[in-house]
């Protein structure tokens, strides 16, 4: 999840600006796994806006138990019932997006200009996959 504009930047820019986790120590990509529950209270700085990527590398249930301090690569791990994360790694260079939600309450917010963006991007998406590039 994050805020259109984000959405926007990251899908015109082709640059996904990892997180940086003060717990772990570690960066990734943050973000939820379609059809698991998503959790009330989790803390989310944007909202409004969802990339959909392709994944196809490895999916690790960990259940309740935390991050492991190696994390695999190509992995996606999944941590409680709404938490997912991406481990950034040398091999992690891109992700697939090929799709992107905007929630009703967020498009009601964003002006016209943004719109118009939202649906050229849109539109290139419908041809081909975008990969954008992760950096740390």
């Amino acid at each position: 999840m994050c805020s259109p504009q984000s959405l926007i930047s990251i899908l015109k820019n082709g640059q996904f600006n990892l997180h940086q986790d003060s717990i772990y120590g570690g960066i990734g990509i943050y973000g939820f796994i379609e059809g698991y529950p998503v959790c009330p209270n989790q803390s989310i700085v944007g909202r409004g806006a969802e990339l959909v990527i392709e994944w196809e590398g490895d999916f690790i249930d960990l259940g309740t138990k935390p991050l492991p301090i190696s994390l695999n690569p190509n992995s996606i791990y999944r941590q409680g019932a709404s938490r997912s994360i991406i481990p950034a790694l040398p091999s992690l260079t891109s992700i697939k997006v090929i799709d992107f939600t905007i929630h009703d309450f967020a498009l009601r917010k964003i002006g016209m200009r943004d719109r118009v963006r939202l649906h050229r991007l849109r539109s290139k998406l419908s041809k081909n996959p975008i990969l954008v590039n992760v950096a740390a």
